[in-house]
C-alpha cells in the first residue's frame, strides 16, 4: 500500500493546482496575420508615438538650457 502523509498530499494538490493555473494562462485564440491595411495603421500609431516621445526629449531639453543660461547669467552681488 501506498503511505501518503499530510506533506505528500500537500504537496501532491499543490503541484496539480499549479499545473491547472499554467495551463489556463495563455493566449487561447486563433492565430490571425493582420492584414496590410492594419500593419499600416500599427506602423502610422508607432510612428505618432515616436515622434510625440523626441518632441517631448527636445522640449525638455530646451527647457534645461533655458534653465541652464538662468542660472549662470544671474548677477552676483
Amino acid at each position: 500500500m501506498l503511505n501518503f502523509t499530510k506533506s505528500s498530499i500537500n504537496k501532491t494538490v499543490l503541484a496539480i493546482m499549479l499545473l491547472g493555473f499554467l495551463s489556463a494562462c495563455g493566449y487561447k485564440t486563433d492565430l490571425r496575420i493582420p492584414t496590410d491595411e492594419e500593419l499600416q495603421q500599427v506602423k502610422e500609431r508607432n510612428a505618432r508615438i515616436k515622434a510625440r516621445k523626441e518632441a517631448r526629449r527636445l522640449e525638455a531639453k530646451k527647457k534645461q538650457e533655458a534653465k541652464a543660461i538662468q542660472t549662470t547669467s544671474k548677477p552676483t552681488n
